[in-house]
């Protein structure tokens, strides 16, 4: 069929297959039940074996036609007053130490069901999160989420927006690489005074040897939180305020010392029964 193939080779030019960005009114000629008129159409699809064409709409949900009985296809504009189907305004993603921070807009929503947060780090597209949509809205609605305890690497994020019929479309791939800290750094531990617990980060620029011991103000030592090889990257270790015993440590100034290399730095901190 022509129409098939000119079809195709035009909604190749699209990856989410939207026609005129899903803002149009379909009639189609079917030789086996005659002329139908479907509205607000959202977008058009094919079967993987090219044997059916689905026609999604946003009142009557999806439509399947063998290809065979369609006979030609019209498209008109679809009045202003038509509520818009899901239009994606943003999606965008910002690295801040391990994490990566991934955020979108809609700008309007119909049947809308939720987004699947997909991330590719090379190997293999995987779902990381789920977010529900607000389904049927003109206005805009700001969506977020936190990738966090990231290795350092490329990143790779789309969106997959599904609607309540289960039919999909796929968001454009936003990239971020997640480098490697510059220098060693401690930080602060916080909570600081703390009970019962409090966590102690730091950073290393390269793969090393790293010793994590907590003293006392004797030099004692009172707890080995880690002993071993890293990769670059923020770690973030838990003390418990518990010693190599596992007894509970009296109130008092308590010292974390963090050895990376040659490179030593020591912090007090107070633990506060």
């Amino acid at each position: 069929m022509k129409w098939h193939i000119y079809f195709c080779a035009f909604v190749a030019l699209f990856p989410s297959i939207v026609i005129a960005q899903a803002h149009l009114n379909l009639k189609y000629t079917d030789g086996s039940d005659g002329s139908s008129q479907i509205v607000s159409l959202s977008k058009i699809t094919f079967s993987t074996n090219g044997e059916q064409i689905y026609f999604h709409h946003n009142e009557l949900g999806l439509v399947a036609k063998n290809t065979n009985a369609v006979q030609n296809i019209t498209f008109s504009d679809i009045p202003s007053s038509t509520p818009l189907p899901v239009e994606l305004s943003s999606f965008s993603a910002a690295a801040k130490e391990n994490s990566i921070m991934l955020s979108w807009v809609t700008a309007t929503e119909v049947n809308s069901s939720n987004f699947l947060l997909e991330r590719n780090s090379g190997l293999s597209w995987q779902v990381i999160a789920n977010i529900r949509a607000s389904g049927n809205s003109n206005t805009v609605k700001n969506y977020s989420f936190t990738d966090k305890n990231l290795k350092i690497a490329t990143y790779q994020y789309r969106l997959k927006m599904i609607d309540v019929d289960g039919s999909f479309r796929l968001s454009k791939i936003v990239a971020v690489d997640l480098a490697a800290p510059k220098t060693f750094s401690v930080k602060q531990n916080y909570p600081n005074p703390f009970n019962p617990s409090t966590i102690i980060r730091y950073t290393i620029p390269k793969t090393s040897r790293v010793d994590v011991q907590i003293y006392n103000v004797l030099g004692a030592e009172i707890k080995s939180l880690y002993t071993g090889i890293q990769e670059p990257g923020l770690y973030s270790l838990v003390w418990d305020g518990k010693s190599n015993c596992g007894n509970t440590v009296a109130s008092g100034i308590y010292l974390y010392r963090i050895a990376y290399n040659s490179t030593v730095i020591t912090k007090k901190m107070l633990f506060v029964k």
